[in-house]
């Protein structure tokens, strides 16, 4: 809704000054490949902290977006990082609120964190994200073929 939208920008611009503020992109639904097109298009994915994101952060993963996250105690908080770790993205695995919010800061606000964001982008078509590992099948063809 409109309000959530005026509540994110007038936060973003609070905590993280006129950059990021302008950085955050909102989208209607769309198709499933669209969706995909659109993940492939942002620099970085910042997982929810206490419920991470499940299907969003592994469409993320699919589509190249680097994901950044913080595990939790329960297996909700966990997800993400069992993802990243199954692609062999570990390092986006922060342990703390401070390295989150620092590499969040870095990644979005410097062009030094840029390029190490960048290096990050690495799709999970060809991982065990993928099922088999043997290619893409069925659904995932048709998205990306």
């Amino acid at each position: 809704p409109a309000e959530a939208e005026a509540h994110l920008r007038r936060e973003a611009a609070a905590h993280a000054g006129p950059v990021t503020r302008r950085s955050l992109i909102m989208l209607d639904t769309a198709p499933y490949a669209a969706h995909l097109r659109r993940a492939a298009q942002c620099d970085l994915f910042a997982d929810s902290l206490l419920y991470n994101a499940h299907t969003s952060a592994t469409d993320a993963l699919w589509a190249g977006t680097p994901l950044l996250t913080l595990p939790g105690a329960t297996q909700p908080s966990r997800v993400a990082s069992s993802l990243l770790d199954a692609v062999g993205l570990g390092p986006l695995v922060v342990r703390s609120m401070r390295e989150y919010e620092d590499a969040l800061v870095s990644a979005t606000a410097t062009p030094r964190g840029a390029r190490a964001t960048a290096r990050w982008r690495a799709p999970a078509r060809g991982s065990s994200l993928a099922g088999s590992g043997a290619g893409p099948t069925g659904r995932q063809r048709v998205v990306f073929d």
